[in-house]
């Protein structure tokens, strides 16, 4: 049986892996792509990041059917 515990610490690596490529993406990309954005929007893909390492489990979202229905 899988405990709480290990359920969290599975979550917290996910959440660092993803993190960690979402940086080195980022510091690629800053050299080349994000000079043609402002700082503001370099400053919100970072807080992206940071925040996803912070959190490191999922938020469920429940949508309802007739928003799968309209978007097919």
């Amino acid at each position: 049986m899988i405990s709480m515990l290990e359920i969290f610490i599975k979550e917290l690596l996910h959440a660092s892996l993803v993190g960690s490529l979402g940086i080195i993406v980022i510091v690629f990309l800053q050299k080349t792509l994000f000079k043609r954005y402002t700082h503001a929007f370099c400053y919100y893909i970072w807080l992206a990041v940071v925040i996803r390492m912070i959190v490191p489990f999922k938020i469920p979202i429940y949508l309802s059917q007739e928003v799968y229905k309209f978007f097919g």
